[in-house]
C-alpha cells in the first residue's frame, strides 16, 4: 500500500493547527518533546527516534536587515543558531 499525503484524512502544513486537532482528540500527533512532556493532555505513544539533522533558515526581508540594530539581532542569531547544530 503507498502512503502518501492522501492516506490521511485530516493533513495540514501549519503546525498549531495539527497540534490543536491532537489536543480535541482527532488522532495521533507529533510535536516537539519539550511541548508533550508539559502537555498532560497527551501522552507518548512511542519511544525517542533519531532524526537526521534538518536545516534551519533564519530570514528576514531585505529592508529589515540594513537596520543596525535589527541586523546586529540577526547576525547574532545567525552565529549562536548555527554554534548550536
Amino acid at each position: 500500500m503507498k502512503v502518501d499525503r492522501h492516506f490521511f484524512r485530516f493533513r495540514s502544513d501549519d503546525e498549531a493547527v495539527c497540534w490543536q486537532m491532537t489536543l480535541n482528540g482527532l488522532g495521533i500527533g507529533t510535536t516537539w518533546v519539550k511541548l508533550g512532556e508539559v502537555d498532560t493532555r497527551v501522552s507518548r505513544i512511542l519511544p525517542p527516534v533519531a532524526s537526521e539533522p534538518f536545516p534551519i533558515w533564519l530570514a528576514a526581508h531585505v529592508g529589515v536587515t540594513k537596520i543596525r540594530r535589527i541586523r546586529y539581532v540577526f547576525d547574532y542569531l545567525a552565529e549562536h543558531i548555527s554554534a548550536k547544530i
